[in-house]
């Protein structure tokens, strides 16, 4: 028993000992630097998002960096600035009728570290859109994470349930066969 009760000791001992060492918690500087870089931020990301609600290529790419890019929530959806706002202006003239786009939350995360590193802004909301050419319309909740680098968007990545967007207008999804006969294993 007394074997036991050493045993467990020096397993305690251990644990405690390899924890790892507490961070020193932020200075008030570096709070306040990350709060106003934060709130100055999502402000830049959301009158993006305000000139895309109507249309606002002009403003849109005032907000955007010269390498934006972005990623949408389909394969193949990935652009750079450049088409990005090419097809914008493109689907305002031909398609979209109206959008409303009502905030759920903005938060603002700094990553110091890795390949993540830098000022991000994560949006969550709903977004409605009308069509012009008399399409049902569409209610989807919608999340896009901002880099945001020296006052301008460098990345944006959307996701949303297409598939979802899809049905509200009437589409059905019919599985296609399967070709591939099943394997018997013996």
């Amino acid at each position: 028993m007394k074997g036991l009760a050493f045993m467990a000791m020096i397993i305690i001992v251990m644990g405690v000992t390899s924890c790892d060492k507490p961070t020193a918690a932020p200075q008030k500087d570096e709070t306040v630097n990350a709060t106003e870089v934060g709130e100055r931020n999502k402000a830049i990301v959301n009158q993006y998002i305000q000139a895309s609600l109507v249309g606002d290529v002009a403003t849109m790419e005032m907000f955007m960096a010269p390498n934006f890019k972005d990623h949408g929530p389909v394969k193949g959806d990935t652009t750079r600035r450049a088409s990005y706002l090419e097809r914008t202006r493109k689907n305002w003239e031909t398609v979209y009728g109206s959008m409303k786009y009502d905030r759920i939350t903005a938060l603002s995360h700094t990553e110091a570290e890795g390949p993540l590193k830098g000022d991000w802004v994560l949006e969550w909301g709903s977004l409605g859109v009308t069509y012009k050419n008399g399409r049902p319309p569409v209610s989807i909740k919608i999340h896009v994470v901002y880099k945001v680098i020296d006052g301008k968007i460098t990345y944006a990545s959307s996701y949303y349930n297409e598939a979802d967007a899809l049905k509200q207008q009437g589409y059905t999804f019919v599985p296609v066969e399967d070709k591939v006969k099943e394997r018997v294993i013996n």
